[in-house]
């Protein structure tokens, strides 16, 4: 039984040309002239804000289970609707380039697919662009199976060391990111494709017994 459950991955965002402009993807002052080596015609990029992005989510024991405690089922109480899609957004810095033009670039992953049009317009850009990067049901069965472990432990000592408030769980604790789709950036110059980079952000995980 999951409670609060929330899909994203289910349906693709397709943003019409110039939405990205919402979230500060500009031209680039450089003019376009900064290339990278290789054969590729241009680069895009981001670049995760220095530090590790936090989320806290607040579980507790679905109310009005019978039976052995052992057994019970945990659901997430907090966040919840827009508040948990704002908790997995990150700000990310964006940077693109080809000599010839970008005719387009687009982001994938968690949050569905974003894509912004130039048509050769512009050589550069550079800015941020929010994304929710991270899928729901992947933080919530890490706090919800965290919190299941703790029927027994906490039934048979609630104030002892095995029954914590809470645990936090970091970039090194991959069960994170076991079921969440990692975020890929790519695009197209005039005169090719851009190629394609992948990205598992930073995360840092608390998941708390809620009173």
């Amino acid at each position: 039984m999951r409670i609060h459950r929330i899909l994203f991955l289910c349906f693709t965002l397709s943003i019409p040309t110039g939405s990205w402009g919402a979230n500060h993807l500009l031209p680039s002052g450089g003019g376009g002239e900064v290339q990278p080596p290789g054969q590729a015609p241009g680069f895009v990029i981001l670049k995760q804000p220095q530090a590790d992005h936090d989320i806290l989510l607040r579980v507790r024991p679905v109310a009005g289970q019978g039976g052995d405690p052992a057994d019970h089922v945990w659901e997430r109480i907090e966040p919840a609707g827009g508040g948990y899609t704002e908790e997995r957004t990150i700000r990310w810095s964006a940077t693109a380039s080809c000599a010839e033009g970008i005719d387009f670039i687009r982001i994938t992953g968690p949050g569905g697919t974003q894509t912004q049009t130039f048509n050769g317009t512009r050589n550069a850009i550079s800015g941020h662009v929010n994304y929710d990067s991270f899928d729901p049901d992947a933080l919530d069965e890490v706090c919800l199976n965290w919190g299941q472990q703790m029927n027994t432990a906490c039934a048979n000592d609630p104030d002892g060391p095995n029954c914590p408030a809470f645990e936090t769980f970091n970039e090194t604790h991959r069960a994170i990111f076991r079921g969440s789709a990692p975020i890929q950036v790519s695009g197209e110059c005039t005169n090719g494709p851009m190629p394609t980079e992948t990205y598992r952000p930073r995360l840092i995980l608390e998941c708390r017994q809620a009173e």
